[in-house]
Parts: structure tokens; sequence; C-alpha cells
């Protein structure tokens, strides 16, 4: 199992007949007038890749946030059960996950990485940089 691409956005969404991922807004850079920064809302959007064989069964997750000093400011879990949509032998099972973050405060300028845990073990992450918006 594989985390093949996380992205941050203003929105995402999954259909749930065809799977597809909507994402809207797609960014990794966010300019604030004051800090402690405060984005309404956000998106992480994941995408994993199994092996057929693992249909079934259950993941656990956690998108841990963390800043430039690997302080963790939150902790994001989930679960979700792989193949519950159509499995076609010798195709990879996809997976997307949508975790929507309302109210995100961000304490100071700096690099703040979205870090992906399947099942506990380090999969990916995405960095989004917060800065100072220019006057």
């Amino acid at each position: 199992m594989n985390v093949d691409s996380i992205l941050i956005s203003d929105y995402a969404a999954v259909d749930p007949g065809s799977k597809k991922l909507t994402i809207v807004g797609s960014f990794n850079m966010i300019a604030a007038r004051q800090f402690p920064a405060q984005h309404e809302q956000l998106a992480v959007s994941l995408v994993i890749y199994a092996h057929p064989k693992e249909a079934g069964r259950e993941v656990g997750f956690e998108v841990k946030v963390l800043d430039q000093q690997r302080n963790e400011l939150a902790t994001l879990p989930g679960k979700f059960t792989l193949g519950t949509g159509v499995v076609v032998p010798g195709l990879p099972l996809r997976h997307v996950v949508v975790v929507k973050v309302f109210g995100a405060v961000f304490p100071h300028p700096g690099l703040y990485a979205f870090e992906v845990y399947l099942d506990g073990t380090y999969h990916a992450a995405a960095v989004l940089a917060v800065v100072k918006q220019r006057q």
C-alpha cells in the first residue's frame, strides 16, 4: 500500500458512485496578514493504491500537522476499508481519502508538514509555507 499523491486545497470531495476526486484550488502557500494566522477551510486529499489481495482490509490513518520545529499541532485520525468498489483482477486498488480541516491555526510564519501515516507507518507528506503578507 502506498500514497500516490497528497494535495492541500481549498475544497475536495469524492463522488460516492464513481469514486472520482474533485479538487478546487490546490495550493502550497498561504500569505497571512497577522500571526497566529487562521485559515477557515482547507482539505487534504490522499490517493492511495494497494494490492488487490488487500481488498476488504480496514486501514487506520492519521494526518499529523507539524510546524518547522516538528511540534505536533494537530492529529486528524480516520479509518477506511480498501476495495469497497469494483475490484478488477490485476488492477491495483485505488482509494481516495479527503480530510477536511476547519479553522486551522498557524502560530507563526514558516513551513508546516501534513504527514500521512497508514496503520501507524509514515507514507508521505505535503509541505505548506505560511508567510507574512506584503503590505
